[in-house]
């Protein structure tokens, strides 16, 4: 039998076929030291110019071996243990030692739970240190966990589940100034008062202060200035048939009705990046303000010194006069003067349609008149109930061919 083989992808098609019959299958030697350059290209889902290309980039060990060029399996799986570019077809990720040893930004992502642009952040605080790898930023992990050690802002998944009890235990200053429906400005001074300082206990966690709520409860009960306010009880009112609906209070509808925009509202990690801004501009501002004042002419210092005082004063007024202002009643003028406006606005509405519906008339005889004057079948007792018409006019030229005929007649 003679066969004529087109090329050789029928060949292995064929070989294919009679080793999936064949009870005699090839089994791979699971301490071979060597492969061929083919059979790495299949293992990585190679093509042949790519397994080239990879073998002379010497990531591993190869030898040519009976005129073949072989690649040498311990180099080879040291090399794919240690990169996170290639992937075996249906075998292990790659990259198991080089994870265990370096990070890379989404590995501090996902340990932090924080933005992919603070993971860089904190990536960049460590330029020396950091290593390339496939064209990737990567952190040794010994590096990074020595500067988690020594900062208290960011959190792992671990530390945060053993802080809740610390956390449930405690509460932050707005907290107080909430449970207490006072200003923060308050609990600031009721903190510094030395009379009260044996109550309050000072917790650190994340880089935040808190204090224990034994204390606060302990400071609450030692005097009669602050206490919890009393929440009121609403009355149920009934309704009747002619009795119109209670108002109610506006803050409550403004909190009903007033939806926030997701992305408008700050998560954790930029609200305590913004923070940090804030907290090293206080520090800094009045330092280069002190430096200018004495490095720049006195008339500069002295307009930026009278212009704080003018402007602390002026500050201190305002809040006051805000202290005073009661902005429940100042909603409820401003939602009556809303409402007058929506009268007033739809009284001129429906004076608009009233004078639209009027032209509409209008319009519609002249439409009429136009249309009987423009027939030309004009009946004669129409023409006699015109009494004058205007010169010029079609009514005049037709009263006058009417006088003609009259005229004709009569002869």
């Amino acid at each position: 039998m003679k066969l004529n083989w087109k090329n050789d992808e029928e060949l292995k098609k064929l070989a294919e076929k009679i080793e999936a019959r064949s009870p005699y299958k090839k089994i791979e030697n699971p301490n071979k030291k060597w492969m061929t350059v083919a059979q790495m290209g299949k293992m990585l889902g190679l093509k042949k110019t790519d397994r080239y290309w990879l073998i002379h980039k010497n990531y591993f060990r190869t030898e040519t071996l009976m005129g073949k060029m072989r690649v040498d399996v311990e180099s080879f799986e040291k090399w794919y243990a240690n990169q996170v570019k290639y992937h075996k077809i249906g075998g292990e990720a790659p990259g198991k030692e080089l994870k265990e040893h370096s990070l890379s930004a989404r590995d501090i992502e996902e340990i932090l739970e924080c933005g992919s642009w603070t993971a860089y952040e904190i990536m960049n605080k460590f330029k020396d240190d950091i290593i390339i790898v496939d064209y990737w930023k990567r952190l040794p992990a010994e590096v990074f966990w020595k500067w988690y050690e020594g900062q208290t802002r960011y959190r792992t998944k671990e530390d945060r589940d053993r802080d809740k009890e610390i956390e449930a235990a405690t509460m932050s200053m707005p907290e107080m100034a909430r449970a207490l429906g006072v200003t923060r400005s308050k609990i600031y001074g009721i903190l510094r008062n030395p009379k009260y300082a044996e109550y309050f206990e000072l917790v650190i966690v994340a880089d935040r202060k808190r204090y224990t709520k034994e204390g606060f409860e302990k400071f609450l009960v030692s005097q009669d200035e602050y206490k919890r306010p009393v929440k009121k009880k609403t009355k149920k009112v009934e309704k009747d048939s002619d009795q119109k609906p209670v108002q109610e209070d506006s803050f409550t509808k403004v909190r009903e009705t007033v939806k926030l925009d997701p992305s408008s509202v700050l998560t954790l990690d930029q609200a305590a990046a913004m923070a940090s801004s804030m907290k090293t501009m206080n520090m800094i501002m009045p330092l280069m303000s002190a430096w200018f004042c004495f490095t720049l002419p006195s008339g500069l210092g002295l307009y930026w010194v009278a212009g704080s005082v003018v402007r602390s004063i002026q500050q201190i007024v305002i809040n006051k006069h805000i202290d005073k202002m009661d902005f429940d009643d100042i909603i409820r003028k401003n939602s009556a003067k809303s409402a007058k406006k929506l009268e007033k606005m739809k009284e001129q509405q429906d004076k608009l349609n009233a004078y639209a519906s009027m032209n509409t008339k209008n319009i519609q005889k002249k439409a009429n008149i136009s249309s009987r004057v423009d027939n030309s079948e004009v009946s004669a007792d129409s023409y006699s109930e015109v009494k004058e018409a205007k010169p010029g006019s079609m009514m005049a030229k037709a009263n006058m061919v009417r006088d003609y005929n009259e005229k004709n007649s009569r002869k």
